[in-house]
């Protein structure tokens, strides 16, 4: 903004002016901020209690249920726990943007995390008709924190699982020693991302809008990377 003409004074009090009302608007987005925070917050302990009761229901601890109906609750835990997974990104890039996020440094079995990410999406891959693969050279250890590695390879997964198509899907996960580094591979066939929107995919809110055919809040790719090169991988 460019000033011109007028005294000393009036220029000062055009200022003060512009001062208070960006003192206001940084006062208004951190109320947002906290809003948010709050909101997701609060979210997550009862989407987690549905996911537990669903658990009890499918395991006959009420009752025997039809193969149906253990397949519908199936659909509905899978549902509940993919809207508890968007909470928990939205809470990490809160966390994230006030530098908040803490990481607990240990040896941590990357085959065991791999087996965890896919058991976790077992029945809705075999719902959709999707084949989950891997391909792992044992005693792939790296130090890392746990619980971020488990929310890296279950954020890649989910990605990998939304975009390959249903029938004769394919979602494969490599992990292999190279260089001194653990490489990750996350592959599925499905279609892809135009070249132009690729250097942006792992960007907050970074996939071009109508760029997949598979909506989705943008945020998940970019908390992987930002737990991924924290903790000294690239």
């Amino acid at each position: 903004i460019r000033v011109s003409g007028g005294t000393s004074r009036e220029v000062q009090e055009l200022a003060d002016v512009f001062n208070g009302m960006a003192a206001r608007l940084g006062e208004l987005d951190r109320l947002k901020d906290d809003i948010f925070t709050m909101v997701t917050h609060d979210l997550r302990t009862p989407l987690a209690s549905i996911t537990s009761v669903i658990d009890v229901l499918r395991e006959g601890g009420r009752g025997p249920l039809s193969p149906v109906q253990s397949d519908y609750l199936g659909i509905v835990r899978e549902n509940v726990f993919g809207l508890l997974r968007y909470v928990n990104d939205m809470l990490d890039m809160a966390k994230i943007k006030a530098g908040k996020v803490t990481y607990r440094m240990e040896a941590v079995d990357l085959a065991a995390a791999v087996e965890r990410a896919l058991q976790l999406f077992g029945t809705l891959a075999q719902q959709k008709g999707v084949a989950l693969e891997k391909e792992i050279t044992p005693r792939s250890t790296v130090r890392a924190d746990r619980e971020k590695v488990d929310h890296i390879f279950t954020n890649l997964v989910s990605n990998a699982l939304k975009h390959a198509p249903s029938e004769e899907g394919r979602v494969r996960v490599e992990v292999h020693p190279r260089d001194g580094f653990v490489e990750v591979r996350v592959i599925d066939n499905g279609p892809g991302l135009p070249e132009e929107g690729q250097d942006r995919l792992f960007q907050k809110f970074g996939v071009p809008a109508g760029s997949s055919p598979v909506r989705g809040a943008g945020v998940g790719l970019f908390v992987v990377r930002t737990f991924v090169s924290a903790q000294g991988g690239r």
